[in-house]
């Protein structure tokens, strides 16, 4: 599954979440002798939609491939490269990795990756100096042992977007652990809006296999047959809604700004008109910002007194009334 993602005006990132089946695997596209790869393998249509969508912007892979690569590290025939370290701290642009990590890549997997990668001009990140807690294990199988098979690779020059990655702990319970990595953008953009609407998923890794099985149950109901697009879309929706079933979520609605002054009920012609002639003498520098705004200040606090106590004593007198339930309420909107 393909991720798109603006992190400047026009500027892209697309990021591929990738699961890999074991080498042994049937599905894995491997000869027997695991030497060469198949038509039907998945590295060959990675690889595919890799030269498609560098075209586009910067490319990023993630997750499970099944493949062992130790310390081992993808060859850059980068012809940027040299302009790029010339430009850096060498300490920092190094590719060399460190990896937790020394089992035999038996099935011939992790070759393929490394292979995959040289030829698109990619790096594995996992262990690479600039991101000390980056080498660690990611998979520990419930039969024994443990390995890296988890990955994020990219370009040496789309490192720079990625300030920090490290690899957690591993959960309790899981087989496999998770790598945190942080994307930055070159240049700042602007805020989101404070009355947008913003869903925050809390992440249990505890409840991890509850949210396995709503993927499980749903993706089997997928026909196999359907269009990419229509897959790709009905992914898409199980991913999330699994993730809203599974995990303790919470929706935070952000309440709308006040209005500024204008817009209040107790700002009347007196307020605007005194406003408007303060601008005018700060214009011709009668006056100084600092005392237009603490002339402005002190009547507007007048006003606003004035109002609460209106409002205040409209409620008293609706509670003598019989009409009680109308000043209740009012007093609940108060609050």
């Amino acid at each position: 599954m393909w991720v798109r993602m603006e992190i400047a005006p026009e500027s892209w990132v697309y990021i591929a979440i990738c699961y890999f089946p074991p080498g042994g695997s049937r599905y894995a596209g491997l000869d027997p002798g695991g030497s060469t790869l198949d038509r039907d393998s998945p590295y060959i249509a990675l690889s595919d939609q890799i030269l498609h969508y560098s075209t586009l912007g910067e490319v990023f892979l993630m997750g499970d491939f099944n493949g062992r690569t130790q310390s081992r590290q993808c060859e850059s025939y980068d012809m940027d490269l040299p302009q790029i370290m010339r430009n850096s701290d060498q300490e920092e642009m190094s590719t060399s990795r460190v990896s937790a990590d020394v089992g035999q890549d038996a099935t011939g997997y992790g070759r393929h990756l490394l292979e995959l990668g040289s030829r698109h001009n990619l790096v594995i990140y996992n262990g690479i100096h600039r991101w000390p807690g980056s080498g660690g294990l990611t998979c520990f199988p419930h039969g024994g042992g443990e390995n890296t098979v988890d990955y994020i690779l990219g370009t040496i020059s789309g490192a720079s977007l990625i300030p920090s990655l490290s690899i957690g702990r591993r959960p309790l319970g899981a087989d496999h652990t998770f790598i945190t990595f942080t994307l930055s953008s070159p240049i700042p953009l602007d805020p989101p809006s404070s009355t947008e609407t913003h869903t925050t998923i809390h992440f249990t890794h505890e409840l991890s296999h509850i949210y396995a099985h709503h993927l499980h149950t749903r993706l089997l109901s997928l026909d196999p047959l359907s269009p990419l697009d229509t897959l790709t879309s009905q992914i898409t929706t199980i991913l999330q809604d699994s993730a809203l079933l599974s995990f303790p979520h919470r929706t935070y609605v952000h309440p709308p700004r006040r209005g500024s002054m204008p817009q209040n009920r107790w700002y009347d012609a007196e307020c605007r008109e005194l406003r408007k002639h303060l601008q005018i003498l700060e214009h011709r520098g009668d006056i100084t910002h600092a005392q237009s705004q603490r002339r402005m200040q002190i009547l507007t606090r007048r006003k606003r007194r004035e109002w609460e106590e209106r409002q205040y004593w409209d409620i008293y007198h609706l509670l003598m009334s019989r009409d009680s339930v109308v000043a209740w309420r009012h007093l609940r909107e108060r609050r």
